[in-house]
């Protein structure tokens, strides 16, 4: 393995850890955000960006222990790429659902198209 290898697994290791972070910093200002709101939609709304930030964190932490070769974790790339495909398929799927919530949220507040 050249340099350029080594730098690049480097910079993407530091990547899916900022990305980690990022989300596990994300969840605890949303979660002390929800506490502040009143039971209705807001509250169900910011509960949904939480599923969305939980899952990004299980995401990044999924690359970072397939992508370390210290765990001792050999998986077959083409099992790697169905389970892949699943966390990416529940995320749009979590992401649909927050822009139901918001529709709803806009038809509430009578924000109009333009």
């Amino acid at each position: 393995m050249d340099s350029m290898d080594v730098s690049y697994l480097d910079l993407s290791y530091v990547m899916l850890f900022l990305i980690a972070s990022l989300c596990f910093v994300s969840y605890i200002w949303i979660r002390e955000s929800i506490k502040g709101l009143s039971v209705g939609l807001l509250e169900d709304l910011f509960k949904t960006f939480l599923w969305i930030i939980r899952w990004g964190f299980l995401y990044a932490v999924w690359l970072f222990v397939v992508g370390v070769k210290y765990f001792g974790i050999s998986i077959e790339p083409s099992l790697k790429s169905l389970i892949d495909s699943i966390f990416l398929a529940i995320l749009f799927m979590i992401i649909s659902y927050t822009a139901t919530k918001l529709k709803m949220l806009g038809k509430i507040y009578g924000f109009k198209n333009k």
